[in-house]
């Protein structure tokens, strides 16, 4: 017998989420409503996976979600410029001093052994 039984049917997509909240009239990402059937060590149970396309991985949904890093209001304290820019002298260069030396090639370049 196996030791938990998953019941997996489909679930309402949530909208989409935007910046300014929920997109009305949207679809969002696939969904699927996962019940704990049967299971020796835990109790029934169920809960909501959605699919990130992104991360090619399941999340469970959470109910509220709220944007992790608000959105930058210009505030008084902005970071501080950066230094002086500096320019870097020109070098000579000859045509050997570009390229590496032959110990130094990728080892996909050298020739392959047979066998």
């Amino acid at each position: 017998a196996a030791p938990v039984r998953l019941i997996v049917s489909a679930a309402p997509a949530a909208s989409r989420e935007t910046v300014a909240g929920p997109l009305a009239g949207s679809i969002g990402r696939p969904a699927f409503k996962v019940d704990i059937g049967k299971s020796r060590t835990a109790l029934p149970g169920q809960f909501t996976l959605e699919w990130n396309p992104n991360e090619h991985a399941f999340a469970e949904r959470t109910e509220n979600s709220v944007a992790v890093v608000p959105a930058s209001q210009r505030g008084a304290d902005p970071a501080p410029a950066s230094g002086a820019v500096l320019a870097f002298p020109a070098l000579a260069s000859s045509a050997s001093g570009d390229q590496p030396s032959r110990q130094q090639h990728p080892a996909h370049r050298s020739p392959r052994r047979a066998g």
